[in-house]
């Protein structure tokens, strides 16, 4: 009866180091996948990180690529009056271009006549 009780005893021993030692390997399993499922999170969120601050330095080059060009147009000293004139000057050099480009067709339709 002794044998009985001792060998009960010793296997309620095995059976909890065996469970301890199962239920050990059961949670280092699952640190080790939430330690690779971290470091994935860590490399996807240093990836887009990347991505945001390449974003942001296209988005400041453009913007000083605009403020740039505001600065050019408002240092350029033209009035309206200015740009009448340009505009004036523009059509009378359209008028006479007209008229240049009429008197060469009629000078190249003489020349395949004959």
């Amino acid at each position: 009866m002794i044998g009985l009780f001792v060998a009960a005893i010793a296997a309620h021993i095995c059976y909890d180091t065996g469970f301890d030692h199962g239920a050990a390997e059961v949670e280092a399993k699952q640190a080790e996948a939430v330690k690779i499922a971290q470091m994935e999170v860590k490399k996807d969120y240093e990836k887009r990180i990347q991505e945001l601050s390449a974003s942001l330095e296209r988005l400041r080059n453009d913007n000083a690529q605009r403020l740039r060009e505001l600065n050019e147009f408002n240092n350029a000293r033209t009035s309206l009056a200015a740009c009448r004139r340009d505009r004036s000057r523009l059509a009378r050099l359209a008028v006479q271009g007209e008229g240049l480009l009429k008197r060469a067709d009629s000078y190249f339709e003489a020349l395949s006549v004959k």
